[in-house]
């Protein structure tokens, strides 16, 4: 099968995981996009500080993981609300 170019593209996945078929669910998420899509990137947003779940999920070249508190959390919306901006610009 063939993979899907799908340049620039990066997932936002944000994290909970609480029980054992949510952490199989992100695996096979991810597991799904990077057998079929070329180089995806992936921003994982889980939470609790202190990325309990990176090892597990490990990220790739390029992905990208943080833990957040609720102050973590809004800073990094307003990141992205700005660069949506300046993007649409």
């Amino acid at each position: 099968m063939q993979k899907i170019e799908l340049n620039n593209t990066t997932f936002i996945v944000f994290l909970r995981i609480d029980n054992e078929e949510r952490l199989s669910n992100i695996i096979a998420m991810t597991s799904f996009y990077r057998n079929n899509i070329v180089n995806p990137k992936f921003i994982f947003i889980e939470d609790t500080p202190n990325k309990m779940h990176c090892d597990v999920i490990k990220p790739q070249d390029g992905d990208q993981y943080f833990g957040y508190t609720i102050l973590g959390l809004l800073t990094l919306l307003l990141i992205f609300y700005v660069l949506m901006m300046l993007i649409a610009l």
